[in-house]
């Protein structure tokens, strides 16, 4: 596998349908992309770097163990997780086992508006399900076998998967289940719908929630352990990280556009909450000697 597939996996980036492997076991195409064979990336995924997804995704795991974090939320993704994230979705790979075998469809098209949530999804399957899922995605394998011209067929069994999700008796979703845990929900909604690099502060989603900043700080301590500023200085930093891995600004640019008057005060800032340097992260994602 060469440098362009890495190049195509780790940014996010796709062109003409093409097959990476001689199992026919990965496709990429722009507005489909299929994963089915995680391997070839397992040793190349980059831990902690922040990558954005320009599409809608689906993530099943067959097998193994990671540690993710999707937007705001870390999660254990174990065999028979899944989760449905909308494009824009940041994800970050914390840690994964040797075993770690995920199923990954991402896809775009104004047909699945109503079917993918706003925010992340996380369901858990029972064996049978599992086997549902699993073969959901044997299917679409299958028929991009076929020929380039297949894709709106996958994209058809695609919007038939999301719709057997949504059924109500479907998998167990992992929802709030009492008014914190919504206010807590809520909470973060706006965190990565609204956030703003000139707005670090409690009153500003207060306001966006219609909530007093004690009450904020109360419903936020309660449902997580953390604080409003804990949970607004892990987007700013998940911001600033997907602008280091991108590589295209400098540390300056990059200062100025999270909010900071100058790049000593932006180092300080990050020094300090993640105990790096914006170059040392840089390098890290960049496969960068220092």
């Amino acid at each position: 596998m060469g440098d362009k597939e890495i190049h195509i996996i780790d940014n996010l980036v796709r062109s003409k349908m093409h097959l990476l492997d001689s199992n026919k076991e990965n496709f990429f195409s722009e507005g489909l992309s299929l994963i089915t064979d995680y391997a070839p990336y397992r040793d190349r995924v980059v831990i902690g770097k922040v990558m954005q997804s320009p599409e809608h995704r689906i993530i099943y795991v067959k097998q193994g163990c990671a540690d993710i974090r999707f937007n705001m939320k870390e999660v254990t993704m174990n065999s028979r997780k899944m989760v449905i994230l909308p494009k824009g979705s940041t994800i970050s790979v914390l840690g994964h086992d040797n075993s770690y075998h995920p199923l990954m469809a991402a896809f775009t098209g104004e047909e699945f508006a109503s079917l993918v949530p706003y925010q992340e999804m996380e369901i858990n399957l029972s064996a049978q399900e599992a086997e549902v899922i699993e073969s959901f995605f044997g299917l679409m394998k299958s028929v991009l076998t076929i020929d380039d011209d297949s894709k709106p067929s996958v994209k058809l069994l695609i919007k038939a998967l999301l719709t057997l999700i949504h059924s109500s008796r479907f998998g167990t979703k992992v929802i709030p289940t009492d008014n914190k845990s919504q206010r807590m929900n809520d909470f973060l909604t706006a965190i990565n719908t609204h956030y703003d690099p000139l707005q670090r502060n409690i009153g500003y989603y207060a306001n966006l929630l219609g909530l007093s900043e004690n009450h904020l700080s109360s419903i936020v301590r309660a449902a997580s352990g953390k604080t409003v500023m804990d949970w607004v200085n892990t987007k700013a930093i998940l911001d600033i990280n997907l602008m280091l891995g991108d590589g295209k600004l400098t540390i300056a640019e990059i200062a100025q556009r999270s909010g900071f008057c100058s790049t000593s005060q932006f180092d300080h800032y990050y020094r300090r909450h993640t105990q790096t340097t914006p170059n040392d992260y840089r390098r890290l994602c960049l496969n960068e000697k220092p």
